[in-house]
């Protein structure tokens, strides 16, 4: 899969619920991962959805950018968070497709047991 930085085209929408604002991958990496994406423990963080937007400054109304939406459950406490880091980059895209295929691979094992039942 080739990673690009624009638009996730989706046809449903995720509310963000309760979320935290972060500038940058960098900044979103240091406070939410303890430097590094390989910290996230998935079942309290575990990825079920990102969207990739563009991202307007609130004042002008000018685009900046794309920002990245993640959508997280956190399966031992039952909540649902979010984390928007406002501006992406090229430069992010590698270490960022990294993330999203480790949290893909979780996906899938989770969904395991069925895929073996039906045969699939």
């Amino acid at each position: 899969m080739q990673l690009q930085l624009k638009e996730t085209n989706r046809l449903d929408f995720c509310e963000l619920g309760r979320y935290q604002d972060f500038e940058n991958w960098e900044e979103f990496k240091k406070f939410f991962c303890n430097g590094s994406t390989e910290n996230l423990k998935e079942e309290n963080h575990f990825l079920f959805r990102w969207d990739i937007d563009e991202h307007y400054n609130i004042w002008t109304g000018e685009k900046e950018g794309y920002e990245l939406r993640l959508y997280y459950i956190d399966q031992r406490l039952g909540e649902y968070h979010s984390c928007v880091i406002e501006q992406i980059t090229k430069e992010d895209l590698p270490e960022l497709k990294a993330y999203l295929q480790k949290s893909w691979k979780y996906l899938q094992s989770i969904w395991q047991p069925f895929l073996y039942q039906e045969g699939m």
